[in-house]
């Protein structure tokens, strides 16, 4: 019985003082709250508005070429 004492119980003990420890669950719930928080307001972000048109170009005019005399 000693065996699995030491083996077991001895090791899940001080893993579980871990948490007894001051400031602990108050600063783990901090950083919970805050990171469901930040969770919550990313999928509630309005959506991107599609990127504006550009306008239509009208067609560049033509230029007569110069007509050389001969």
């Amino acid at each position: 019985m000693l065996v699995v004492y030491q083996k077991y119980y001895t090791p899940l003990d001080r893993f579980i003082n871990k948490f007894r420890r001051k400031g602990f669950w108050l600063y783990t719930g901090l950083i919970t709250i805050s990171l469901l928080y930040m969770f919550y307001e990313i999928s509630h972000l309005p959506d991107i508005p599609p990127p504006e048109l550009p306008p239509p170009e009208s067609p560049p005019a033509r230029r007569r070429s110069k007509i050389k005399p001969n």
